[in-house]
């Protein structure tokens, strides 16, 4: 989520100059193992409507050569020389104003002065279902619910990158403490799985998972605390939850 977030805001920056020869290059390290498949990460550039250059940095080469061992990063390279460098999200208008400083003053003649505007940045943590990022798994019926915790019932399995249903019939539920006005999963499934939304008891939406990647499962005009229910009679795998 921090990453495709932030691609927004650098797709912006990228608009306005690359006609004064400003490139944009991705690179792109798997967090979740589907992410190394080139098939899912050409679907998610359609998505996101890409029109620059995607590296696929399966085994972490190229970041590591960069020093780079968190993500998102931005790196302003003019030449063979790193000019600025940015680790997380934010600081868009300092990295703006380092390419308008590496653009001569007649050429900035041509598009207006103002600098991009500052975007107030999410800071509501990620939650992982799976072993490797330490997911905490609870039973459903656990009471005083935290945030931080993902309560299943006994329809679903941790494994090391996610939670996922057992083959069994019945529905399955798993119950989360949400947060902020946009909540989304990284979830997966390998045929059709028809997944109901509630929040706070009530019914929001049906959503269909096809294929593992980024899901919007909830949005609301406020960005209270509230109880976020999933559940489903299908196959389906559960990576993380995000908040923004």
């Amino acid at each position: 989520m921090n990453c495709r977030r932030s691609l927004s805001y650098i797709k912006k920056i990228y608009s306005r100059y690359k006609r004064f020869g400003l490139k944009l290059i991705l690179v792109h390290p798997y967090e979740w193992e589907f992410e190394r498949n080139a098939k899912n990460v050409k679907k998610a550039l359609r998505k996101i409507k890409a029109d620059f250059p995607v590296i696929l940095d399966n085994d972490r080469k190229l970041i590591r050569k960069l020093g780079i061992n968190w993500w998102p990063s931005s790196i302003l390279i003019k030449g063979k020389k790193e000019i600025y460098r940015h680790i997380g999200e934010g600081d868009y208008k300092i990295l703006e104003e380092k390419i308008r400083d590496e653009i001569p003053a007649a050429d900035l003649k041509k598009i207006r002065k103002a600098y991009f505007k500052e975007p107030k940045l999410s800071k509501i943590p990620t939650v992982y279902a799976g072993k490797s990022k330490h997911g905490k798994i609870l039973p459903i019926d656990a009471k005083n619910k935290q945030f931080g915790i993902i309560y299943a019932d006994k329809g679903w399995i941790q494994r090391k990158e996610f939670t996922e249903t057992k083959p069994s019939s019945g529905d399955k539920r798993i119950i989360i403490v949400g947060k902020g006005r946009k909540i989304y999963f990284v979830a997966g499934s390998d045929s059709s799985s028809l997944v109901k939304i509630k929040s706070d008891g009530k019914f929001i939406w049906n959503i269909l998972v096809k294929g593992s990647e980024l899901y919007l499962i909830g949005k609301f005009p406020t960005g209270k605390r509230r109880i976020i229910e999933i559940e489903t009679k299908d196959e389906l795998r559960v990576y993380g939850f995000s908040f923004g």
